[in-house]
């Protein structure tokens, strides 16, 4: 997994954003493949039509996908939810999933981080 598959969900929960209607246009990070047998990769578009990166030490510009799934980072996943439901997105409520999340084990809190 590289860096910027960290960044944002899996292929998997892309694809279930794009069924419930998340938004698929504009700037931003994308689940992409150019060919049927290919690899998804994570990339980004200035625009939602074109698609670019760096490639080692060279920008490269990338015709378009035959398929591609909008990869919403973390922030814009909250932004998101913050502006649905206000009451919603607080340190409060942060902390109650945070704490529901190490008390049924599905993370751990270690020192350093």
């Amino acid at each position: 997994m590289t860096w910027i598959e960290k960044e944002v969900p899996s292929l998997e929960l892309c694809k279930r954003l794009k069924e419930l209607g998340f938004p698929q246009g504009g700037s931003g990070l994308y689940w992409s493949r150019w060919y049927v047998n290919e690899p998804f990769r994570v990339i980004f578009s200035p625009d939602g039509e074109k698609f670019c990166g760096w490639v080692g030490e060279d920008y490269v510009e990338y015709q378009p996908p035959i398929e591609k799934y909008k990869a919403p980072t973390c922030r814009e996943i909250i932004e998101r939810i913050d502006t649905t439901d206000q009451k919603y997105v607080t340190s409060d409520r942060l902390a109650k999933d945070l704490i529901w999340l190490v008390e049924n084990e599905y993370m751990e809190f270690r020192e350093g981080r």
